[in-house]
């Protein structure tokens, strides 16, 4: 923070300025002496021994012009920035600035620090916690338990999963699409509900997301567009723009993988759209360094009769390092 205490910025805006008054002077000076000949209003200069120089004085109003931009260039020094900690006349630096505005946040947090700094250590307690599962990284292990993707087509348990109501955004599509999907809270993790979800295979619908569905599930959008190539009917996504700003542009690129794995996709402004076969994908698909994607698509591609690589599986341990030996233990 230290840029605010420095008086480098005002200096600049003030040398800037006094350079362009200076500049508007010397231009209003070479006018003022620039005369038109008499007779023939050339300037008397010639070139190439019989091209005479025309005198073209600048305009009126270009002189009025100049004259308001050295008028205001005067009084933007004099009234207004200062220089570093030097005030002008309506008395604002930036050292002022930033301290005014340091003083609030102080102010507005010491209460909070003082009741910290108050405490003697032995009041300050260890406790234990139990981190429970991310809703988001379970939602891939549950897409592979609704495509009947476990080994035998058999259910899966997904246990100790945090199941705040506003992360199971995907979990209630699921359902919607004829998934088998029931969840059970069983104690609580600093206020938050934990528990055990469970998965069984059905055949897949069609559906439509938009609306307050999507901010629920924002992050599990892939995997479910990954799910609509194998259910019937068409699977559709609106007002999921947010998609396109995330560690890749997520529509196109799903869109784009979806196609070359042999679906059918079509990329919508704010969504996309997938209908959904029965046929066998298999193909190459680009990640483009994005976690999720490389996840939706291993799951796509753990499934029977798809054969699909990713080009940098790698890249899931961002947020899930033994996705890919988990997938292989629950598939094999």
């Amino acid at each position: 923070m230290s840029d605010f205490f420095n008086s480098g910025w005002s200096v600049y805006i003030a040398a800037v300025t006094i350079v362009g008054l200076v500049a508007c002077l010397a231009l209003l000076v070479i006018a003022a002496r620039r005369r038109v000949m008499a007779g023939d209003n050339t300037t008397g200069h010639v070139w190439d021994e019989d091209l005479r120089e025309l005198n073209n004085p600048l305009p009126r109003w270009w002189m009025w012009l100049f004259v308001l931009t050295v008028v205001f260039s005067g009084a933007y020094l004099v009234y207004y920035p200062g220089l570093g900690s030097l005030p002008g006349t309506a008395g604002w630096t930036s050292v002022k600035e930033y301290r005014a505005e340091q003083a609030l946040a102080k102010a507005a947090t010491a209460p909070l620090f003082a009741s910290f700094a108050a405490k003697p250590a032995s009041e300050l307690a260890p406790f234990q916690l139990d981190v429970p599962a991310d809703p988001s990284s379970a939602a891939f292990f549950a897409a592979l338990a609704a495509a009947g993707g476990v080994r035998g087509g058999a259910p899966l348990e997904l246990t100790d999963v945090a199941l705040n109501p506003t992360r199971l955004g995907f979990f209630r599509v699921l359902r919607d699409m004829g998934a088998d999907v029931a969840w059970e809270v069983h104690r609580e993790e600093c206020g938050e509900p934990v528990g055990t979800i469970t998965v069984a295979p059905r055949g897949l619908q069609g559906v439509e997301i938009g609306g307050d569905q999507v901010p629920a599930m924002i992050d599990e959008l892939p995997m479910l567009a990954c799910l609509g190539a194998l259910g019937d009917g068409v699977i559709e996504i609106r007002g999921a723009s947010e998609l396109r700003v995330k560690e890749s542009d997520r529509i196109a690129a799903v869109v784009q993988n979806l196609r070359d794995v042999g679906a059918d996709a079509d990329e919508l402004p704010d969504g996309l759209r997938v209908r959904g076969g029965t046929r066998s994908l298999g193909g190459a698909v680009q990640t483009h360094g994005d976690h999720r994607l490389a996840m939706a698509f291993g799951v796509l591609g753990a499934l029977s009769g798809n054969a699909i690589t990713v080009d940098d599986p790698d890249c899931v341990s961002v947020s899930y390092p033994g996705f890919w030996s988990d997938l292989e233990r629950v598939t094999s």
